[in-house]
């Protein structure tokens, strides 16, 4: 019985001993955004349709709403949007447009955070050209400081 204890508590004791606590890096995401530096654009090269993504937050923060704008290089009609996290399921979130113009909408993006310290989010833009569907996707890094 005695061994049992004196075994017990070695094994607390170890287990409770302090370790380093690692930094966790990530490599750069060559498919996410770079709001920072500008607007994030997209081409459709088969049909000479560009759309351009500028948040009015280039960190992009969880759990705060901010604006953003998106504006195409072609009149394009039936424009949606909506946001889907990229690597877990988080729901489909629509978002509300605002058509300033026949090329440039508006909007507010809100979603929720990740307890990973990397939540990804894709803005799947909708819309019809020439009589086709299209779709393109952005991807945004949540809470991205850098």
């Amino acid at each position: 019985m005695k061994l049992v204890i004196v075994t017990t508590v070695c094994f607390l004791l170890l287990a409770c001993k302090d370790k380093e606590n690692p930094t966790v890096t990530f490599q750069p995401d060559p498919d996410v955004c770079h709001f920072q530096t500008s607007g994030c654009q997209k081409s459709l090269d088969d049909i000479a349709v560009a759309l351009t993504l500028i948040l009015s937050r280039p960190d992009a923060p969880s759990e705060t709403p901010f604006e953003f704008s998106l504006s195409t290089n072609q009149v394009v009609e039936n424009v949606t949007m909506r946001l889907e996290g990229r690597d877990m399921f988080m729901g489909v979130i629509p978002i509300r447009l605002t058509q300033i113009s026949d090329k440039d909408y508006s909007g507010h993006l809100l979603y929720g955070s990740c307890s990973s310290g990397y939540m990804v989010w894709n803005a799947i833009v909708t819309f019809n050209y020439l009589g086709r569907h299209h779709e393109v996707l952005f991807a945004i890094l949540a809470d991205n400081v850098k």
